[in-house]
């Protein structure tokens, strides 16, 4: 197997001395792949990137691209095509000169640089903008010559640094469309950088999730969705009921442990939990169900229902356990009944031991 094509060894950033923003971190990245860094602001993602990019240097440990260090080379010379969440484009200059830029500044000649504009244009349906400014365009347009100047040059690696984040819902889930196919057609290694965990799990072949300067865990959207890593990545990754507990002991596969409610669970384990060890149990609402009335003692949960949320496609019913817990029950197909419960009404509510995780507590939250 071939070997990756950018690798982070041991790389850290500090910028006073005594804060590190990036944390040793240890990152192979494949060849062709679309790979997200996710986290909260601060985490240190987009540092990681613009370490990359050149623009920042590391204060400890090695990147290499193509098995060399890249410490050392400036910018200019690393190969890669760079999209801001501020576009960055030349006012003065029409969306066919923006896009030539880097041809033109690689002395590209004149009659090829045409040709390669030209066909990027109209894989990125610019044609019929060509001679217009970036004032005269839309957002999304705009991000679109971004997009298109990043590639024109047929980079080894593109590097996004949340360029979505200033377009509206809709305008967002449309260029996450047109970025999965441009890297589909392109072929190169593309890397985004996002706070959004919607917009991650939708455009990565992977995710690299970040907090407080730490790599958390790499792996698949759906890896990442359904087998979390620890409590921060079960908390940061969509929704999910994180509920505080102790270890009982191990049966088998699972890990019973009691809740702080009183009530017993079975739950997959994290590796090396022991008997006596405070847990997170992190269970997703759409695997949470109301209890049928057949004498099951453990993953049933009594609780109080404290509103019921009616969304369209879904129905989300928040309830509050005994020990003030709260969790969240998600169905997309509820029936009336489940819709019309009102505050106040006692329900109690089960899931299945392979639908949950224990964690060792990380954080105070309950």
């Amino acid at each position: 197997m071939a070997g990756p094509i950018i690798a982070f060894v041991d790389t850290s950033k500090s910028y006073d001395g005594r804060t590190v923003v990036v944390d040793a971190l240890n990152l192979e990245i494949r060849r062709g792949e679309l790979i997200t860094l996710l986290g909260p602001s601060g985490c240190g993602k987009t540092t990681s990137l613009m370490m990359l990019a050149g623009f920042e240097s590391p204060t400890a440990g090695d990147i290499l691209l193509n098995g060399r260090s890249l410490v050392k080379v400036p910018p200019w010379q690393r190969n890669m095509g760079l999209v801001f969440q501020s576009y960055a484009l030349f006012p003065h200059k029409t969306v066919f000169d923006n896009i030539a830029f880097p041809l033109v500044h690689r002395r590209i000649p004149r009659r090829e640089v045409a040709a390669k504009v030209v066909e990027i244009l109209e894989l990125t349906e610019l044609g019929a903008m060509r001679d217009r400014y970036p004032a005269q365009l839309s957002g999304g347009q705009q991000q679109r010559v971004a997009l298109a100047r990043a590639l024109v040059f047929r980079p080894e690696v593109v590097l996004l640094d949340e360029p979505l984040s200033a377009l509206d819902k809709n305008l967002r889930e449309q260029m996450q469309t047109e970025i999965k196919a441009l890297h589909r057609t392109f072929g190169m290694t593309f890397i985004f950088v996002t706070h959004d965990q919607g917009e991650a799990l939708t455009l990565s072949d992977r995710v690299a999730i970040f907090d407080r300067g730490r790599l958390q865990q790499v792996a698949t959207p759906r890896e990442i969705y359904d087998h979390p890593a620890n409590e921060f990545v079960a908390g940061f990754v969509g929704e999910n009921n994180i509920l505080a507990g102790t270890v009982e002991g191990l049966e088998g596969a699972f890990c019973r442990v009691r809740l702080a409610t009183g009530d017993a669970a079975l739950a997959r384990p994290a590796p090396g939990l022991r008997a006596g060890d405070p847990v997170a149990l992190a269970v997703r609402p759409e695997k949470v169900a109301f209890a049928p009335d057949d004498g099951a003692a453990v993953n049933r949960l009594p609780a109080t229902v404290s509103e019921t949320v009616y969304s369209g496609d879904m129905v989300r019913i928040r309830l509050t356990a005994a020990d003030g817990s709260t969790l969240t029950r998600k169905a997309i197909a509820a029936s009336q009944e489940e819709e019309a419960l009102a505050a106040g009404a006692p329900r109690e509510v089960r899931w299945r031991p392979e639908d949950c995780y224990v964690f060792p507590r990380t954080s105070g939250r309950p």
